[in-house]
């Protein structure tokens, strides 16, 4: 990742939204593909697994590690979304359930 920072916040909840902010670090070509081809990807990502991916490019000037601080966040949000700890109400929600 080295100077590259990238926020990821992801909402597992069945609604799907997309939001990528700062896409303009990226360079237009990144190893041989469109930098909008990353964009796609994600937004993809989020409408296929029914979540909310909201990816904030903080700061970066190489387009690979600025993608590769997106996808490590990614993979840490993740983690954290699935991870077994909760309260004795269950479901951290809102609402009381996640949508089927």
């Amino acid at each position: 990742m080295d100077e590259a920072l990238c926020d990821v916040s992801l909402d597992l909840s069945g609604r799907p939204y997309f939001l990528l902010l700062n896409q303009e670090l990226l360079p237009p070509v990144i190893a041989g593909e469109e930098s909008d081809l990353w964009r796609e990807f994600f937004k993809s990502l989020a409408f296929s697994g029914r979540m909310n991916l909201h990816l904030n490019l903080a700061y970066g000037k190489n387009g690979h590690h600025l993608l590769e601080s997106a996808c490590k966040g990614l993979g840490l949000a993740f983690k954290q979304a699935m991870t077994r700890n909760r309260d004795a109400d269950g479901v951290l929600s809102t609402k009381g359930s996640l949508d089927a």
